[in-house]
Formats: C-alpha cells, structure tokens, sequence
C-alpha cells in the first residue's frame, strides 16, 4: 500500500503527470489510503499517547532535519527557495483525530455489537448510505449534510473507511466470508471501479466539462463507494493467504518506516515533493531509453528505497541511543 502511495504521487507530479501512463497507473493507487485506513478498522485502533507522541514526534523530526538540510544548501550556495515550514501533510492529523476517537467510536459498535447484528448492521447501513449521498456533487449540499470541506472531507473519508471494517469485523461477516466469495467481491466492486475509471478518462479526452468529470469523483475518489469496498475486499483477500515467512519478516522489518517514507517523500514541508523530482530528473538524464512507464515505475521504486534508507539510519541511530542510556542508568543489568 505504501509503494501505491508513493506510485500515486509519481503520477500526479513531474514531467509525466498528463501521460498517458501516468493516468492509466494513477487509477489503482486511489486504493491506497483507503488500505491503510482498512487495516487500522480491522485490527482496531487503540489510542495511547505515546503512539500518537511517536507519530507527530516524526513528523517533526523530520521537517526539521530537512529544514537543516535545505539551510546547509543555502549556506553553501545553491539556490534554495521554498517555504520552510512544520505543516503536516493532510493524512497525519486526520490519522491522530481519529485515534483520539476510536474509543468512543469501538466502544459504540462494540456496544451495538452485543445487541446483535441486526442492530449493528441497522445502525450502519444509514451512515453508509447518507455518506454515499455527501460524496455526490451537489445532492449532499441540497440535503444540507455535505462533507466536501477539505478537512471534514478527509476526515470523513477515514470515519467512513474505519466503521466500514470495523462493522465487518464484529458481525463477523468478514472473517466467514469464503477466499471465492471475498475474490467475487474484489471482481464486483474492482470490475465497478473500472469501469468508472475508463469512463472518467474518457471524458477528458472528450474534454467535456469540469463539472462532467467532476460528477464521476463521486465514483473515482478516495471516498467513492467501490474503491472503499475495493480495498476492503483486499484486505480480506490478504487475510486468507498464507504469506511466506521471508515475505511476513521482511515486511515486519520494513513496517516501522511506513510513516517515515510517508513523510520523507511526500515532502509536504515546502508544499512540493522533493524525493520524486530527484529521482525523475536522474532516470530522465541517464536512462532515456525507459518509456514513462518505466520511469514512474523505478522513480517510485528509488523513492520508496532511499526514503527507506534514511529512515533505517534514524532507528540505528534511536536505537544505540536507547541503549546506551541503559547502560548508562544501569537498567537491565542483575
């Protein structure tokens, strides 16, 4: 799901951002956040303030690590401009309001839960449909609950993708689903996404109307119902396969540093990606012979890979520093 989110933020910058390529690879990393957000609703977020300390702490670290950065190539003569700043990218505080309130949020389906599915699923099946509604252009502003808002938009969207798994997990629906019948729903909403994917694109090829094309938004965004379902149904798919061990250990390794190659290669510090041109300029200069295809492909590749990089030296680094103060205060020696 990272790797589709740094994939997505290929496709939307650089030199390739209107190709061909980059539109047709752009549709299936819409599924990303949507995948993260899935997986915290299935396993459940419980809120302490040590994680959501650690997840700002982060943040921070680096935003000022690369303000260092970019003073030092300043002081150094290279022309640096761009505006310095610790705002967080859009996903990090929609992310920590939502673990501030998951416990309410589990406590009242869990609530519901004891009541029976029938209650469960009777609370659920309004919420679902009036923010299906929200989502719609103007139908959400006329029946006076629209959530376009950008904040309460993506808020709504980590609401809605949140109790969606949440609600399949305690009635229990999600885990008795059979691997054909979970692979049936992927081909069902994922065949829908499709189809409203080629549709939109079609439309700006027509070059119809801004409004035309916004209309299929309500079908093709993060918040559309089939790419909620969408993601889902994957991540139901992934519980029923047997992951080798390489495969669960190199992911266990890898899983710390999602947030960190979040925040590194999102570069929303300076309102600009920074890791991605990088990497584009260098394939574009020295391997010209790669199609578009290739070049976001590797571009997302190298991104993902350094950001990785950078990220394992700081949990060396934290992590000598831990235990060096426990030796130092004595802690774990008999």
């Amino acid at each position: 799901m990272m790797i589709l989110v740094v994939l997505h933020h290929a496709c939307g910058e650089g030199i390739f951002k209107e190709t061909f390529a980059a539109e047709v690879l752009f549709v299936p990393t819409v599924l990303a956040v949507d995948g993260f957000l899935a997986i915290s609703g299935w396993y459940g977020l419980r809120f302490n303030w040590r994680k959501a300390g650690a997840l700002w702490g982060l943040h921070v670290f680096y935003g000022l690590l690369y303000m260092l950065a970019l003073a030092v190539l300043a002081w150094l003569g290279y022309d640096v401009r761009v505006h310095l700043s610790l705002g967080a990218s859009w996903f990090i505080p929609v992310y920590l309001a939502l673990m501030a309130v998951s416990p309410l949020i589990n406590s009242g389906l869990e609530d519901l839960a004891r009541q029976g599915r029938r209650a469960l699923w009777g609370a659920y099946l309004p919420f679902m449909v009036l923010m299906a509604l929200s989502w719609l252009p103007k139908v959400g502003v006329y029946l006076g609950f629209s959530v376009r808002g950008w904040g309460s938009h993506m808020f709504g969207q980590a609401l809605f993708v949140y109790v969606t798994l949440r609600v399949l997990r305690l009635s229990g629906l999600g885990e008795r689903l059979s691997k054909r019948q979970v692979w049936l729903l992927l081909g069902l909403f994922g065949g829908l996404f499709a189809v409203c994917a080629v549709s939109g694109m079609f439309l700006l090829w027509m070059k119809k109307g801004a409004y035309t094309c916004y209309a299929f938004s309500g079908l093709l965004g993060y918040n559309a119902l089939p790419v909620v379902f969408c993601a889902a149904a994957s991540l139901l798919l992934f519980t029923r396969l047997r992951v080798p061990a390489w495969l669960a250990r190199t992911a266990s390794f890898i899983g710390p540093s999602l947030f960190a190659i979040y925040i590194l290669h999102n570069a929303n510090l300076t309102g600009r990606h920074v890791w991605l041109p990088l990497c584009e300029r260098f394939l574009v200069s020295h391997a010209a012979w790669l199609t578009p295809w290739g070049i976001l492909l590797t571009e997302t590749a190298m991104a993902f890979t350094l950001c990785l990089a950078v990220d394992l030296i700081r949990r060396a680094l934290w992590a000598g520093l831990c235990a060096w103060r426990r030796r130092s205060l004595g802690v774990g020696h008999n």
